[in-house]
């Protein structure tokens, strides 16, 4: 079954619109030459465009990506790439816009498409590529388990000194994170200890995560939750059943009351 996703996302106040067969070309760009430059690096995409992919119409003007660099090795040595000797290959070669952020420019159209120099294993140790990236997309991608556990953190993490903007953001992460945990359920995905990994060393970690973000999630979205907590613990019980995990991450989810700090009005529209 062919994935149908966007044909372009919306782009922030006074830039147009990038299409996102643009968005997905840029990147591919970008990460062809990555691995020109250090053989036996991987780039996936890892943020809204990944979701874009699987049919998400989540909006997104840039390119989110992190690197797996550790079967690269530089200059002849058994030294490892770093994203800072990349940075510096980017400076000298025409096909990149160096600055406070980077861009890569799009051929043949000239767009500036923004892209990430991130390790992986900065936010994911260990980074297992068998495990976590989904190669049968158009540009290889987190895989949803892993997407549906990053945004399930991401959303706690957020932080900008701008209340609406953080609020904004913190919800993009909400309707990510439900947008994945569909997806797993009906593509019957499970779970593993391997992503439960990135939110927490144990389970009782893992569970406090948990419910801090149901907490979150019903403030976000009160005005569709339901007498279990939020509309979306029937799911959630279904994929932590369905994975083999710990009813206790199931009842961590069944939450009435948002002790987080209520967001304001404009920023929940």
């Amino acid at each position: 079954m062919s994935t149908r996703f966007p044909t372009q996302v919306a782009a922030p106040a006074g830039q147009q619109a990038i299409p996102v067969h643009i968005l997905l070309e840029a990147t591919h760009q970008f990460a062809e030459w990555v691995k020109q430059k250090a053989q036996g690096a991987e780039v996936i995409l890892c943020g809204g465009l990944a979701l874009c992919q699987y049919g998400s119409a989540r909006m997104t003007q840039d390119a989110d990506v992190c690197m797996d660099l550790s079967r690269t090795r530089r200059n002849g040595t058994q030294m490892p790439f770093d994203t800072n000797a990349l940075k510096d290959l980017a400076r000298q070669d025409p096909r990149l816009v160096v600055g406070p952020k980077i861009y890569w420019i799009h051929k043949p159209t000239g767009t500036l498409v923004q892209v990430d120099f991130v390790d992986a294993q900065l936010f994911w140790h260990p980074f297992d590529v068998r495990q976590m990236v989904d190669p049968s997309n158009i540009v290889p991608s987190l895989n949803l388990p892993t997407l549906l556990a990053g945004k399930l953190k991401s959303a706690l993490e957020r932080n900008d000194p701008n209340p609406q903007k953080m609020w904004e953001k913190k919800s993009n992460d909400v309707s990510d994170f439900d947008f994945a945990m569909g997806l797993c359920l009906h593509r019957r995905l499970a779970l593993t200890q391997h992503h439960l990994a990135h939110l927490g060393p144990d389970m009782q970690t893992v569970t406090f995560v948990v419910q801090e973000f149901a907490k979150l999630r019903l403030t976000l979205m009160q005005s569709y939750m339901d007498k279990n907590g939020h509309a979306g613990v029937s799911w959630w019980e279904q994929l932590i059943r369905a994975s083999n995990l710990p009813q206790s991450l199931v009842d961590a989810a069944r939450v009435t009351i948002a002790t987080q700090p209520q967001a304001s009005t404009s920023a929940r529209k």
